[in-house]
């Protein structure tokens, strides 16, 4: 089984922190913090304090400790090295002095924001995951990007101080950023001969159709379907290299919601009566008002929700409803099918992730890509998708709303 980068990349950085922290609280079994001679407090060092101490610098992440006055008391010298300061100048000093942060957008994390006052003053765990960026400053003043764990310390129940484990992520950012600039022009390169494929094939049915042999039609009519498939899986993975390269772009504007469901309804009901399913649109009592989005990405998470439907949908029908609720257009779209397993539901909206209890398998067509994709363009669009319910052998339902045009 392959192990996604990122994931690989978490698990390694919480071995790292856990590792460190089973080390820190060993040293804390061996001494007393209600002794006033004590590291946390500022008392002399015995010896195997000093051993433990050597055991922290020769972890290869930074480690940095702050008891419960705020103070750094410890300072790892891979936290020296990624951060510019020595030891002795961040010993005793109050840690926003040196342990300085930033979010994704390069804004300072001060005061109650500061990441380690977080854990200080609430006693909860923080850390970094692939989706919340940090930087952490050096004594130069340069931002570096960095994955972090904080973890409050407590011993007898009470809040002793808090241990941070961190390490430098440029590389890593670095290749992401090579690593999806190739994946979007390679993807670009793929598409362009599926594209031919896919048009000439569709020409050769349309036009010579009636003079070529079964077997003839049959194979193109398989290229076409299976060309089909995969422009439809690389504009997928188009789609997720650039809404993680932050370069993915909108048309926004007023528009028909029903319009889009309608055209939609009329291009699938030929798949839909080959499969004996009913495409119902069933049409709101009143008039819905415009939404607010863009309707080309519309039409893409209709396409993906009505798709998968009619993809794990065996008999039965398919039914698409849109209600005005809270200023939100809210479109739900329903089906007959498989269902979705329990314990798949958490998995549904990531990454090359496949429902096995809906049996939604690759032998199906399913990428695990649309959900995941549909998902994000909803969010970047001001509204939100998930699953509203769903039962075995009896199906799903989806929702997703869009911000809608309210006069008055």
């Amino acid at each position: 089984m392959n192990v996604p980068a990122e994931l690989f990349l978490l698990l390694a950085s919480a071995l790292l922190f856990l590792a460190a922290l089973l080390v820190f609280l060993a040293w804390l079994e061996h001494k007393s913090l209600g002794n006033k001679e004590n590291l946390w407090e500022g008392g002399k060092k015995p010896a195997e304090e000093k051993l433990n101490e050597a055991i922290f610098s020769s972890i290869g992440e930074g480690v940095i400790f702050v008891n419960k006055e705020s103070k750094i008391v410890f300072f790892n010298n891979t936290a020296e090295k990624l951060l510019g300061y020595l030891s002795i100048e961040a010993v005793g000093k109050p840690f926003d002095k040196i342990v300085k942060f930033k979010d994704s957008t390069k804004q300072s994390l001060g005061g109650k924001a500061n990441p380690i006052a977080f854990t200080l003053t609430h006693g909860k765990s923080f850390s970094t995951s692939p989706k919340v960026e940090l930087y952490q400053t050096k004594k130069n003043g340069e931002d570096i990007p960095i994955s972090l764990s904080i973890t409050p310390v407590m011993v007898d129940g009470k809040l002793a101080g808090t241990v941070e484990v961190f390490r430098d992520i440029t590389e890593q950012k670095e290749f992401d950023r090579l690593k999806d600039e190739f994946f979007s022009i390679a993807s670009h390169e793929i598409k362009t001969p599926l594209s031919v494929i896919k048009g000439n094939s569709s020409i050769l049915l349309d036009y010579f159709g009636d003079n070529i042999s079964k077997d003839i039609s049959e194979i193109l009519r398989d290229n076409y379907e299976a060309a089909d498939k995969l422009i439809s899986m690389v504009n997928s993975f188009l789609n997720i290299s650039s809404l993680e390269l932050g370069r993915f772009t909108f048309d926004v504007k007023q528009f028909n919601l029903e319009e889009t469901i309608e055209r939609l309804i009329n291009y699938y009901k030929t798949v839909a009566s080959s499969k004996n399913i009913k495409l119902i649109y069933k049409k709101p009592e009143n008039e819905l008002p415009k939404i607010v989005a863009d309707p080309d990405r519309v039409d893409e998470i209709l396409t993906n929700l009505i798709g998968n439907s009619l993809k794990f949908t065996e008999k039965g029908k398919i039914e698409i409803q849109t209600i005005l609720k809270d200023n939100f257009v809210e479109t739900s779209v329903s089906d007959t099918g498989v269902g979705i397993d329990v314990k798949s539901r958490e998995q549904l909206f990531k990454k090359f992730q496949i429902a096995e209890g809906r049996v939604l398998s690759r032998h199906a067509g399913g990428s695990g890509l649309g959900l995941y994709v549909s998902k994000n363009l909803v969010e970047k669009m001001g509204g939100k998708l998930y699953l509203k319910e769903s039962t075995l052998d009896k199906g799903s339902t989806f929702v997703f709303t869009l911000p809608a045009v309210i006069n008055g």
